[in-house]
């Protein structure tokens, strides 16, 4: 009822009203059947009508927040120089390339 109220006095100040155009469109037009311009001097929609008359009472919410259960992927980071139980950029590309061999002198069904 709070919006329907807030609509239709502005309507009012703006001494306009929606109608329908020949096509069935819902359009804006002041009382007098002369097109309905906002401040920017562009045509009003009643689409823009109406997010402008509400934008003040409504929030926006912007998109969704991810859900609590996901976990926030963190960057790695992989030293350059190898610390102290570290591996190095060398060491781990050595790791990848051994996993891969053994992956192929495995047999077929040792994977499934």
């Amino acid at each position: 009822m709070a919006l329907q109220a807030l609509i239709d006095s502005t309507l009012q100040d703006k001494k306009a009203d929606f109608r329908a155009d020949e096509d069935g469109n819902l359009t804006l037009l002041h009382q007098d059947g002369t097109n309905v311009f906002g401040s920017d001097n562009v045509l009003m929609t009643p689409k823009k009508f109406l997010d402008t008359t509400l934008a003040p009472i409504l929030k926006v919410s912007g998109p969704p927040k991810p859900d609590a259960t996901q976990q926030q992927r963190q960057p790695i980071t992989v030293p350059t120089q190898g610390a102290p139980g570290e591996a190095s950029i060398s060491q781990i590309k050595n790791h990848n390339a051994q996993v891969i061999a053994d992956l192929a002198k495995a047999p077929s069904n040792a994977l499934i």
